[in-house]
């Protein structure tokens, strides 16, 4: 009988033991998915509003680009306040329709001079009454932010998220003028009709509920009689302010996972039970051996993927019925995995010219930072700017100097001698081009070659003031010390220089000296 009594207690620990291993692995398990699929997540949202940024900004540079904003701009810059004519030219997008009209729901236009004092505005009905919008008291949270900007940074575009008094907005602030600064215009967009794309990105049912106007904007979540098989996951988007705008929650079924789950643990039950029956020491030893050392190493490495995913499979050894659950839980991670890398891919090149783009360029100089400065290298960097690229646009047609970028970006490339070499697009038509181990004189000479390459292709440039052909006007900087903040004073000078190589006519290469004055 005390034999019967200790068996039946080592079975029933055992069977304890059992249970809450796959307990604790069917919650790493979920934990893991929920993070996954929060990081899924995060990267569809910024690609989201990176196609809300490109779209807006194709947008609202051709609008800058109209005749009829131009004059009427300039007319009310000349009386130096708000005219009817600017106003009747930003109301007319809403008439009439605007670039990407299929894919933006444009909410307001309005047009700041230089001092950020508003000109006029255009706007929708929706947004008569929103005080954000009146003349008074002044700029969106955005145009205050874009305010704060100094030097070259006022020259590009600013794009954000804010809260307004009854709806969440993304505002996109585009100089007008080029380098001759001359104003700003703000785009306002509501972008409730593109996040519904995020259900296409992530391939999961969700509802997104709008926190400004309290609204339901998009619902697929699944009958109430089936939530039960789903795991809900709440994502929220936030405004540069930090306030919610949107509440974001996914339906992750989860239902199959636990049938197999409950199968497995049924199972192994019955395997435990037969065994324990059997010998005592063959119980013990087969427990140790195919159940609890294969589900606590399944459950370490799973929560180890919880705290760092790497995308690493876990372990398959053990019973098939373990075997089976690593290798589905190794599907997921191989999916999920394989998912994320499609999307940082994407976030670190450009979309247009397929070269890296700033983020990547960023990333690449704080290796090379730390490389160079561990083996005492010096590292050069060039700053790279077509010539009277507006004007190009201007000539030839967006489409064109889509074409003119692409064609560039492809020459920088193939014109740097080493595969250590980088180029990256800056923004707008500016690249940047770093040269790691590079001397100054090294560095002036890969300039040149690259002016070199763009001159022999001859491409054509009507509209340019210096020549027929397209041009190239670069500024060369050097490192040789490391100290915290040399790569943005590397930039800096790498700026510097280029500004003075357009003040000497362009289509030539400049080397920063300590005596040149910051772009105006």
């Amino acid at each position: 009988m005390l034999i019967l009594c200790c068996l039946l207690l080592i079975f029933a620990t055992t069977l304890l033991q059992i249970y809450q291993s796959e307990k604790n692995y069917r919650t790493a398990a979920h934990e893991r998915e929920e993070e996954t699929l929060r990081r899924i997540l995060d990267v569809a949202v910024r690609q989201v509003y990176e196609d809300i940024y490109h779209k807006t900004l194709e947008m609202g540079t051709r609008f800058i680009g109209r005749s009829d904003f131009a004059q009427a701009f300039a007319q009310a810059q000349a009386e130096r306040q708000g005219s009817a004519r600017l106003e009747a030219v930003l109301i007319d997008p809403f008439i009439n329709g605007y670039v990407n009209g299929a894919f933006l729901s444009l909410e307001a236009l309005k047009v700041y001079d230089t001092d950020w004092r508003a000109l006029a505005i255009g706007r929708t009905a929706s947004t008569m009454n929103i005080d954000a919008y009146r003349l008074d008291p002044g700029p969106s949270p955005v145009a205050r932010q874009a305010m704060l900007r100094q030097g070259m940074d006022r020259l590009q575009a600013l794009g954000g998220r804010w809260a307004g008094s009854r709806d969440a907005y993304y505002s996109l602030i585009l100089p007008i003028g080029g380098l001759r600064l001359q104003g700003y215009l703000e785009v306002v967009i509501n972008a409730d009709m593109n996040l519904p794309e995020l259900e296409r990105l992530v391939e999961i049912p969700l509802s997104i509920h709008n926190l400004i106007k309290q609204r339901q904007i998009y619902d697929k979540s699944p009958a109430k009689e089936k939530l039960d098989h789903f795991q809900q996951i709440d994502y929220r988007i936030d405004s540069l302010r930090q306030r919610s705008l949107y509440e974001i929650r996914l339906y992750a079924n989860v239902a199959e996972f636990d049938v197999r789950m409950r199968q497995q643990q049924t199972q192994s039950v019955l395997v435990s039970l037969l065994v324990s029956l059997t010998v005592l020491a063959l119980v013990l030893w087969c427990l140790e051996r195919l159940l609890v050392a294969p589900m606590r190493r399944l459950r370490s490495e799973i929560r180890g993927q919880t705290l760092d995913f790497t995308g690493e499979p876990v372990s398959t050894w053990g019973l098939l019925e373990f075997h089976d659950l690593a290798q589905g839980f190794n599907h997921l991670l191989r999916m999920a995995w394989q998912q994320q890398l499609v999307l940082e891919k994407r976030s670190i090149t450009d979309e247009l010219t397929q070269v890296p783009n700033r983020r990547a360029l960023e990333q690449f100089l704080q290796a090379e930072k730390a490389r160079a400065a561990r083996c005492h290298d010096k590292l050069a960097l060039l700053m790279v700017d077509i010539d009277f690229f507006k004007n190009y646009n201007d000539y030839y047609g967006h489409q064109a100097g889509d074409d003119c970028l692409r064609e560039v970006a492809q020459l920088l490339q193939s014109a740097l001698p080493r595969a250590t070499d980088f180029v990256a697009r800056y923004g707008g038509e500016e690249f940047i081009v770093v040269l790691p181990g590079t001397d100054q004189q090294g560095a002036v000479a890969v300039a040149e070659r690259l002016l070199q390459q763009v001159r022999e292709q001859r491409i054509a440039h009507a509209a340019s003031e210096i020549g027929e052909y397209l041009s190239l006007s670069v500024g060369v900087g050097v490192c040789h010390s490391f100290e915290p903040g040399c790569i943005e004073q590397l930039k800096r000078h790498a700026d510097k220089a280029l500004y003075r190589a357009k003040h000497q006519g362009r289509d030539r290469v400049c080397v920063y000296h300590a005596d040149d004055q910051p772009p105006a």
